[in-house]
């Protein structure tokens, strides 16, 4: 199978959950499949669209510049029609039997319309409320949670009449795809709740899996508590919270917390930390295991998390987690059995929570062998499932999908009489994958679509333009078996439509 995934931003330039799992997803789709990437980046000292291609962990990636376009005050952060030609070009080259969409923002939904008008199976997973608020978390922008649901008459981030038409616009595209997938039960009940249940079957949750084996180093002996907090400075991670519980613990050589990237917010707020607080700069990815082994406890005190990766990690870590009821911890942390809860922006719940290992730590060993590592979904089980969907949409694009591989696929052409009308199977030989023929039938060219050049078949499969039997160009030839052999009883095939 031939896949590409499409996201925003990619690894190893930006990191965060989304890129992250996407390539987790995309390193176990490579041992069977095909998969390229097409995303955006930001160089400010290059010109907006430039393109480049370079490979990550060996697979192919087409990127485009598009650094003033992740401004999410800008319309094109998701419509960005400039962004459209470059990408229907790499789709035909590469002719994908699916593609996946990821976070889309810079990249623009309209990308989901080239897809839709090319006749490309596509699926899209929704990693946030992108897709209904700009600031893709539901929260203000001086670090408020906002209301579940979202309420344009509230809103006052952005002119109401420009929201109003991006949440249209958006809803309506994305429907479009075969499947819209969330990685929580969480984000699909609130997508739903703010408009996504039109088609409420084509909405299903797709748990984000993670690399299972996980071997967590032995942990430096500090003869302290270590608590780990790794949201870096912004608010949306609740950074405020986490050092608001910490003034309220105040000094304490029982424990050390260690903030990891937040040095920034402390300089701008002009906050001077305790002795028990251990500012450290931000880390790769592929530290991360290192940084939780040596962990007692990790502290989540986001704002709100449609998944939270963070969290699944520390647990294949045997870490115990602290976190806010903010939505995905709250489908993992079992309150007071493998970490405890606290109520969103409640500093002083949260101190609370931290004084409970600083007095007793015992038990944090009690929680840690709490923890269950079979609840978490494996890279290899969500692929497996991804897999099953893929196939589903491609069976429902058949007849319909214009681009094809690149070396010549075999045709079989039979007539057969369907509902009292004489109708034309076309089935390709290696994979079965099949079609009807309307008579006449439109064959869209897509490596040259800015000719609009088109070879139109009739019945008796005889081309108007181009070889006679065949369509001729560099993405695509298919050889036709012409003036099929018509059936001699005309009725009902038994075959639906």
């Amino acid at each position: 199978m031939k896949i590409l995934k499409v996201v925003t931003l990619y690894l190893p330039d930006f990191v965060n959950g989304a890129s992250i799992l996407c390539q987790n997803i995309t390193d176990e789709l490579k041992k069977g499949h095909e998969v390229k990437i097409y995303c955006g980046y930001i160089n400010r000292d290059e010109e907006m669209y430039t393109v480049s291609d370079y490979k990550h962990k060996g697979v192919d990636v087409r990127r485009i510049n598009l650094t003033e376009y992740y401004d999410v005050n800008k319309a094109e952060n998701y419509y960005n029609l400039a962004a459209n030609s470059t990408f229907r070009e790499y789709l035909t080259k590469f002719a994908p039997d699916i593609v996946h969409f990821h976070s889309i923002q810079g990249l623009g939904a309209q990308l989901i319309d080239v897809a839709a008008d090319l006749g490309v199976p596509f699926v899209i997973t929704m990693h946030d409320w992108w897709w209904i608020c700009n600031d893709m978390f539901l929260v203000t922008r001086d670090g408020e949670k906002c209301r579940d649901i979202m309420d344009l008459d509230r809103c006052d981030c952005m002119p109401k009449e420009f929201l109003r038409k991006r949440k249209e616009y958006l809803i309506k595209t994305a429907h479009k795809a075969d499947a819209i997938l969330t990685s929580s039960n969480y984000l699909k009940e609130s997508l739903m709740e703010n408009g996504f249940a039109r088609d409420k079957d084509k909405i299903t949750v797709n748990v984000n899996g993670l690399m299972k084996g996980v071997k967590p180093a032995p942990k430096k002996t500090t003869g302290k508590i270590v608590f780990t907090y790794i949201g870096g400075e912004w608010l949306l991670k609740g950074v405020d919270t986490i050092l608001g519980a910490l003034m309220e613990i105040g000094e304490d050589d029982r424990y050390e917390a260690r903030l990891y990237g937040a040095d920034n917010y402390l300089k701008h707020n002009d906050i001077t930390p305790h002795g028990s607080i251990k500012v450290l700069p931000r880390f790769g990815n592929e530290k991360i295991v290192e940084v939780f082994s040596d962990s007692d406890v990790v502290i989540i005190p986001s704002l709100r998390e449609s998944f939270s990766l963070v969290t699944r990690e520390a647990f294949l870590c045997g870490v115990p987690v602290i976190a806010s009821d903010c939505g995905g911890t709250q489908e993992i942390v079992d309150d007071g059995v493998n970490g405890f809860l606290f109520r969103t922006s409640d500093h002083k719940e949260l101190a609370k929570k931290m004084k409970f290992f600083i007095e007793r730590p015992e038990k944090i060993k009690e929680f840690s062998d709490n923890i269950d590592k079979g609840k978490i979904v494996s890279i290899e089980s969500q692929v497996k499932e991804l897999i099953t969907i893929y196939e589903k949409a491609m069976k429902s694009k058949r007849g319909k999908y214009h681009v094809r591989h690149e070396k010549d696929c075999e045709i079989t052409a039979k007539k057969a009489w369907i509902n009292d009308e004489l109708h034309t199977l076309v089935e390709r030989n290696s994979d079965k994958m099949a079609f009807y023929l309307d008579a006449p039938f439109l064959y869209t060219i897509d490596n040259i679509w800015s000719s609009n050049l088109y070879a139109e078949l009739d019945h008796q499969f005889t081309l108007n333009k181009g070889e006679h039997g065949r369509i001729v160009d560099t993405l695509c030839k298919l050889r036709l078996l012409k003036d099929a052999e018509e059936p001699t009883e005309k009725g009902r095939s038994g075959v639906s439509r």
